[in-house]
């Protein structure tokens, strides 16, 4: 009766693994989730416009994103300076950019998670001024 037993719990067993093998999320990447798209440069390239805020004020902006690499932006505020520098995508899900204000050359960074459609981050400045940006293409 024991070996009957066995057989039987043996025959669960395999019955159960094969059954979980074959429901297991395994690796399907044909609908990987949103926020594991990586994207690239030629993604982002291109005019966005949106916002910036921060400790100085809100103002509209529209920021180019050039082929080359290069990051230029003006708002419609004479507090936030227009600026130019360079950009990139960081491991292909983050955005990057520095670079430095016309008004009296302040270094600024602006780091968001990088999207085709829309940028939503936050931005520094070497003066201690900081805040956040949304923008879409």
């Amino acid at each position: 009766m024991t070996d009957q037993l066995f057989k039987c719990r043996f025959a669960i067993l395999v019955v159960v693994g094969t059954f979980l093998l074959s429901c297991s999320p395994g690796d399907d990447n044909d609908n990987p989730p949103e926020d594991s798209i990586k994207v690239t440069m030629e993604d982002l390239v291109g005019t966005w416009t949106g916002t910036v805020s921060g400790t100085l004020g809100s103002a509209n902006t529209t920021i180019v994103l050039a082929e080359d690499g290069t990051i230029t932006a003006e708002t419609d505020s004479d507090i936030l300076c227009p600026f130019e520098g360079d950009w990139s995508i960081i491991s292909g899900t983050n955005f990057r950019a520095t670079a430095n204000d016309e008004c009296d050359d302040t270094s600024i960074t602006l780091s968001a998670p990088a999207s085709a459609t829309i940028l939503s981050g936050t931005w520094s400045a070497s003066s201690g001024n900081n805040g956040s940006f949304s923008i879409r293409k």
